[in-house]
């Protein structure tokens, strides 16, 4: 029974945080390309890797949580660099936030039912 108990679980956790991270991401990546062309050359596009990495802050935060290092001043720069790209891209930070909201507030419930059966299951 623990098995059971410790395999759904690690399965609810999995798939909250694929909710929580997958929409915003699929919505950054149809709203900003990664590449842009600058002369000749294609370069990694900085909003776009900035923003990709805003959409991983729940994975990030659950390996930070794993290695029992919090990290404020983390929070304040992806606050900060987030406020400071926002000017042009108003319109399409909306949308990226409501996935974000959708996907993260439904990956918490999935989160809570993990804890949930972890404390009746003794693990």
């Amino acid at each position: 029974m623990r098995k059971a108990g410790r395999a759904k679980r690690c399965a609810l956790r999995l798939l909250g945080y694929l909710l929580s991270v997958c929409p915003p991401l699929f919505a950054t990546l149809s709203f900003f390309p990664i590449w842009k062309a600058r002369g000749g050359a294609a370069v990694l596009a900085g909003g776009t890797v900035l923003l990709l990495v805003l959409c991983a802050l729940p994975l990030l935060r659950g390996i930070r949580a794993m290695l029992k290092s919090p990290s404020v001043w983390g929070m304040w720069l992806f606050a900060f660099l987030s406020f400071l790209l926002i000017g042009s891209i108003v319109h399409e930070m909306r949308v990226i936030c409501l996935f974000g909201f959708l996907g993260n507030l439904l990956g918490s419930l999935l989160f809570l039912l993990a804890r949930k059966i972890g404390d009746e299951n003794g693990a």
